[in-house]
């Protein structure tokens, strides 16, 4: 075998490891998942969403709405209970998505476990399906629009990021709203943030709390404030008070605070500054 042929292999053993191993219960040997490994050889090397896509889970996409969970990596849990619920009319999303293999265990220690997407695969599946279920549009609906939000960022230009947002906000029902608050901008943001694929950064609070977001693009960085029910000033101010920006003043890339106020199932004033 040449070298370049090692290499080759190499990195395809890499490919095949990153989209389909990484499935945990109880140690540190990890599964690759059989019918995706059959679905990739079945056509011809081509990487894809093949266990993912033979069954859409709308029940589970369902049930996450719900229960209004989305933030599923580095979920930490101490009840070993959560792995033997079968009680469908009573059970946790996270239970269920353990269970059913769209999480699996990162790391295991006495009374805690972290849970997290097993592989590549089902993570970009879920990034598809999940923004697409809390927007009440379908998967190739939401695509083009993270596409559009993330050329929008790699070009600055704001105005287009904001009516982008506005957007997928205007395609969810009123209701929806009313009954979720400032917790279904939340949700909304963060998930059309990651669908971008860039890196992003979110800590997610209660219905009470707000979303913190930091995306780095190629061309600079922004630190998000999100606010319902008060103003884009407001959401700097914040920012600037709590100094969620310091960490990446020496990254070498411009940093930008993003202050967001939502109303009315809109994003209604933005303000815009440098670090």
């Amino acid at each position: 075998m040449s070298g370049g042929d090692a290499a080759g292999r190499q990195q395809l053993l890499a490919g095949i490891r990153e989209w389909y191993n990484g499935y945990n219960w109880d140690g540190p040997e990890t599964v690759y998942n059989p019918f995706s490994v059959l679905g990739f050889f079945d056509n011809q090397g081509k990487f894809g969403n093949y266990w993912f896509a033979s069954g859409t889970p709308s029940f589970l996409v369902k049930l996450l709405n719900e229960q209004f969970a989305f933030q599923f990596e580095g979920i930490q849990v101490g009840d070993p209970h959560l792995f033997d619920n079968f009680q469908l009319d009573n059970i946790s999303a996270t239970a269920l998505l353990l269970q059913t293999g769209y999480l699996t265990i990162k790391e295991a220690q006495p009374n805690r476990y972290t849970l997290g997407y097993p592989n590549r695969e089902v993570r970009e599946a879920f990034l598809q399906y999940l923004p697409a279920g809390f927007a009440k549009q379908s998967p190739p609906d939401v695509q083009p629009l993270a596409w559009q939000l993330a050329q929008a960022f790699e070009a600055h230009d704001l105005e287009r990021v904001v009516g982008i947002f506005n957007t997928i906000f205007a395609n969810i029902p009123y209701q929806i709203f009313e009954e979720k608050a400032e917790s279904y901008y939340q949700a909304i943001l963060y998930l059309a943030l990651l669908l971008m694929g860039y890196d992003v950064q979110a800590e997610v609070s209660t219905a009470k709390g707000r979303i913190d977001a930091v995306v780095r693009t190629t061309q600079a960085i922004y630190v998000i404030e999100f606010k319902a029910k008060d103003s884009a000033r407001a959401a700097l101010a914040q920012i600037r008070e709590r100094r969620y920006y310091q960490k990446y003043l020496h990254s070498g890339l411009p940093v930008y605070l993003l202050g967001l106020a939502c109303r009315e199932r809109s994003i209604a004033e933005w303000k815009l500054e440098p670090a």
